[in-house]
């Protein structure tokens, strides 16, 4: 018998056509005897009914001044909607399931509402059901505190939640149904019809989301290397699939772009108290070591607060190599066909290569890259 958690985001269930779809894919395991979780987020996206977005609206309307705690509880409204949806789905065509909250699941976080931490995952009650032959369909995006609070995961939330609860469970795989097919090697809106990879290291991947991909959040594929667990992305109504583990990448496939547009660049020296006391969690990082001193890339929601510094506007551009054993030739190459001339600041790691660029350059610099390689 097999463990699999599915995770399903808005998107793969925003019409009834869609729904029936991603139910189909749960029966097919279920069918092979199989144990299957299935992670939900909201249906649909923004403007459509139970979306968190229209949730969140609510309340707005009312005041734009809301307590955090009350936002999270209406925000993890739309998961929880999913989850009795979904499994009564499965209820119809003959799969006993068991719609759960995060609370019910046992999934404890951390207080920072509306961007928590799972600390903890107790799987107690979701292996009872599993072992009485149940499916478990899971909200997403949600989970509880030491004090029974009801919090909110962030951006991603979802995905964090199948890896978080895979890992927990002892899965044998994760599967992240998504729009797309895959990990493209570079945003398709940023060049035409890019291949997608075969497959791709999750720390490769970790970087790409770190660095500015929207394909996956950092969070999840952090929870995949904890627990060493393999996980696919696929499309939820066509072909395609990224495999993401812990081997390199095809021959075909030997780098992957990010970018992270509307930065800022501050090289001021008293910036890092400004960060330590004063930014937002996770809206700054040293880019870089010069010969002046330390480099630091501000991200577009905290430049307000760093009026002071005068931060230069930059994007970021970042290659990650796919293939550790080739890494610093890919790099090299890289460097050398980006020219001295169309970046600001540059930085080495052992698994990237990230140019600083102005941002009427970052088309020009993400093009030369990925026709070497492609």
């Amino acid at each position: 018998m097999t463990r699999i958690v599915k995770k399903f985001g808005g998107t793969s269930l925003q019409t009834e056509e869609r729904i029936k779809l991603a139910v189909e894919k749960v029966i097919d395991d279920l069918e092979e005897g199989n144990e299957v979780i299935s992670v939900v987020s909201a249906l649909g996206r923004g403007g459509d009914p139970y979306a968190t977005d229209t949730l969140i609206e609510l309340m707005r309307d009312v005041s734009p001044e809301i307590d955090p705690l009350k936002q999270d509880l209406m925000m993890s409204c739309g998961e929880v909607i999913s989850a009795s949806l979904f499994s009564h789905y499965l209820d119809v065509a003959g799969y006993d399931a068991v719609p759960m909250t995060g609370y019910q699941a046992g999934i404890l976080t951390d207080r920072e509402f509306g961007d928590a931490r799972i600390c903890e995952v107790d799987t107690g009650r979701m292996d009872e059901y599993m072992a009485r032959g149940k499916s478990v369909v899971l909200a997403g995006f949600q989970g509880r505190t030491s004090k029974g609070e009801v919090t909110t995961l962030g951006r991603g939330g979802s995905d964090t939640t199948a890896l978080k609860v895979g890992g927990a469970v002892n899965a044998d795989r994760v599967e992240v149904y998504t729009d797309v097919p895959g990990v493209a090697v570079v945003d398709p809106g940023r060049v035409n019809d890019p291949p997608f990879f075969e497959a791709i290291p999750r720390d490769a991947l970790l970087k790409l989301s770190a660095s500015g991909s929207n394909i996956i959040h950092p969070r999840a594929v952090s929870a995949a290397n904890e627990y060493e667990i393999p996980f696919s992305i696929k499309c939820s109504w066509g072909n395609g699939e990224t495999l993401v583990n812990g081997r390199p990448s095809s021959e075909r496939t030997p780098l992957g772009i990010s970018v992270m547009s509307s930065c800022g660049l501050v090289k001021d020296p008293g910036f890092a108290q400004k960060e330590n006391s004063e930014c937002g969690k996770g809206s700054v990082r040293v880019v870089l070591e010069g010969d002046e001193g330390e480099f630091y890339l501000v991200r577009e929601k905290a430049q307000s607060e760093l009026s002071d510094f005068d931060p230069e506007p930059v994007s970021l551009v970042t290659a990650v190599s796919t293939l550790p054993d080739r890494s610093d030739d890919l790099f090299n190459r890289a460097i050398e066909v980006v020219g001295r001339a169309n970046y600001v600041e540059k930085k080495v790691e052992p698994e990237a290569v990230q140019f600083v660029v102005k941002p009427e350059m970052e088309s020009k610099v993400v093009r030369r890259i990925y026709d070497l390689f492609y």
